[in-house]
C-alpha cells in the first residue's frame, strides 16, 4: 500500500467516525431540518456557513 492509498483509507476512516458521532448526536436533539440543509450542501464551505447561522441561533436560545 502506498502512502496515497493509506492517507485515502484514514480520511474515509475519519469521515465514517464522525458520521458515526453525528447519527448519535442527531439522536439527543431535534436535528432534521439541519440535517436536510446540510445534505443539500455542494461545499465545505456551505457546510460552514450554515453551522455557524445554526450556531447563532441556538445562542439566542
Amino acid at each position: 500500500m502506498n502512502s496515497k492509498e493509506h492517507c485515502s483509507k484514514e480520511l474515509l476512516d475519519h469521515l465514517r467516525f464522525y458520521l458515526d458521532l453525528y447519527d448519535q448526536y442527531s439522536k439527543e436533539f431535534e436535528a432534521r431540518p439541519l440535517r436536510n440543509q446540510l445534505m443539500n450542501t455542494e461545499s465545505t464551505d456551505e457546510v460552514r456557513a450554515l453551522l455557524d447561522r445554526y450556531n447563532a441561533t441556538v445562542d439566542n436560545h
